[in-house]
């Protein structure tokens, strides 16, 4: 068995590298510009939401709770239906990217959690790669899946955010099958 103080390094380093990549994919590549769009008329999205009184929150409309069956059931046949996201004030950037750093480490600590129990010193670097790849995947690739569908998200930007965490799980595997303790690259850390 592997110790987990002794994954420190890939870890560390996997967890850079794909904040580095997540870095990349949203500010320089081109498949994630088409994600979001604007809305067409947006004085008056703003007049009616000051207007309303909403506050802060995450939204679903129509909302059923302790609405009749048939009530709900006109209003999701006269649509439109959706969810949204009302935050407040402006978005904490330097908050949000330690958040999202500190995401992207936890999913490596994990990943390596697991080859650390499965995987002796020394192991075949393909065998490290397939197991933290495939855990690692789980993570970047799967825990927004249903969230997504419930509120949805169009399949488009689903599928791009699926291809980074494919990518960043590659990434992951990769870093850890090179420094992985006993292996030939280990020698040299």
């Amino acid at each position: 068995m592997v110790s987990l103080i002794e994954l420190w390094l890939p870890i560390l380093i996997s967890g850079v590298v794909v904040f580095i990549g997540g870095f990349l994919a949203w500010m320089a590549l081109p498949h994630h510009k088409k994600d979001w769009v604007g809305l067409g008329d947006e004085d008056a999205f703003f007049g009616a939401i000051k207007d309303l009184g909403i506050k802060p929150g995450e939204y679903m409309f129509p909302w059923c709770h302790g609405v009749e069956k048939s009530v709900i059931t006109e209003r999701y046949a006269a649509g439109p239906w959706g969810t949204f996201y009302l935050q407040g004030k402006r978005p904490n950037f330097g908050r949000n990217l330690v958040l999202t750093f500190a995401f992207y480490v936890l999913v490596s600590l994990l990943s390596g959690y697991v080859a650390s129990i499965s995987i002796p010193a020394g192991a075949e670097p393909m065998r490290v790669f397939r197991v933290v790849s495939v855990c690692a995947m789980m993570g970047y690739c799967l825990g927004s899946f249903p969230g997504d569908v419930f509120t949805g998200r169009r399949v488009r930007p689903m599928l791009a955010c699926f291809a980074d965490g494919f990518v960043f799980a590659l990434i992951t595997g990769g870093i850890f099958a090179w420094l992985w303790p006993g292996g030939a690259a280990s020698l040299t850390v």
